[in-house]
């Protein structure tokens, strides 16, 4: 549905290989999804070739500079995963965007899905530090009870 007013907005895309065919679908999404939605994209920030894990890309920093005027008041993106697959860095990244009145906007995601996103992310993340913790009591236990735990020569 087309609003007679268009609303600023800028695009946001990344891929972890530099893979032109994947930007340009994820541009192609959003473009549909801002002239559906209202929206006329300003300006598009492109990281190719950078891991969600990764906090200083250089698109991702431009905007967040950028996001300080008041040309824009919202990103668009795929999904959610494209702003950061890391939940610290994603929360960081997040938490500028509101203190500068700006709105994140997923265009295949609900709009419950950043909360989905960052629970999976945090049990992902709990998961991985049970799986250390488990390994280092299980070394300790052997450690402590005089098992080898490799072969020696």
């Amino acid at each position: 549905m087309k609003n007679s007013k268009s609303k600023n907005a800028v695009a946001y895309v990344r891929t972890a290989t530099k893979n032109n065919t994947l930007i340009n679908k994820q541009l192609s999404e959003i473009k549909k999804y801002a002239t559906k939605n209202g929206y006329k994209i300003s300006k598009e920030y492109i990281d190719s070739g950078y891991s969600g894990n990764e906090s200083n890309r250089p698109a991702i920093v431009e905007l967040l500079k950028d996001s300080k005027s008041d040309a824009h008041k919202a990103v668009l993106i795929f999904d959610f995963s494209r702003i950061a697959r890391n939940p610290i860095i994603y929360n960081m990244i997040k938490t500028d965007f509101q203190k500068n009145g700006v709105k994140i906007i997923s265009i295949t995601d609900s709009d419950n899905s950043p909360s989905l996103f960052m629970d999976d992310m945090f049990a992902s993340q709990h998961s991985r530090l049970l799986s250390k913790s488990i390994k280092a009591g299980i070394a300790r236990k052997k450690l402590l009870s005089n098992k080898k735990i490799c072969k020696t020569k």
